[in-house]
Order: structure tokens, then C-alpha cells, then sequence
């Protein structure tokens, strides 16, 4: 479980505080150059096979993957509540 918290440090902590203001820059710069609206969608996915990449080790197996998965909601979660509605994209319960 080492590996998948040094993962989620990187995506918690770097990326997820990086990627909406890098989206919104170069939002506004397209619609400034190009006078387009940009479509709202996700423009960057990630997707990760830590804690859950059952290739021969003997250590990793189903109660691995469900700690990761929980583990990863959990974070996901946390982030969601600890951002203001407005930016939840209508998103009223984030336990649900």
C-alpha cells in the first residue's frame, strides 16, 4: 500500500490542485484567440493499476483492490466536499 499512497500524494496533492487552473487558462485562451466557446468536458483521465495489479504477486489479490479502491474514494471524496458547490457540478451529496 507504499506505492498507491506515493500515487495518491502525487494526484491528491499536485495534480489535482494543477489541473483546473491549467484548464481554465487555456480555456480562456482559446475562446481569446479563437472568440469560441470551449466545450466542458474532461479534458485530461487518469487511471491508475496501483493496488490492484494482480500480475504473479503473491501479496496483491481481491483484499488488496477493495483497501485501494476505498482508499482512492475515499481521497476522491474529500476533495469534491472540500471544494464549493459551485465547482461540484451540481454534485449536492459526494456519499452518493
Amino acid at each position: 500500500m507504499d506505492e498507491l499512497e506515493n500515487v495518491l500524494f502525487y494526484l491528491t496533492d499536485i495534480v489535482y490542485r494543477i489541473v483546473p487552473p491549467f484548464s481554465e487558462e487555456l480555456e480562456h485562451a482559446v475562446h481569446k484567440s479563437y472568440d469560441v466557446e470551449v466545450p466542458t468536458r474532461p479534458m485530461l483521465r487518469f487511471g491508475s493499476w496501483v493496488g490492484g495489479d494482480m500480475d504473479g504477486n503473491p501479496n496483491v489479490g481481491a483484499e488488496t483492490l477493495r483497501a485501494a479502491l476505498a482508499r482512492q474514494r475515499e481521497l476522491a471524496l474529500a476533495a469534491i466536499a472540500s471544494r464549493p458547490p459551485s465547482w461540484r457540478g451540481g454534485c449536492r451529496n459526494p456519499e452518493h
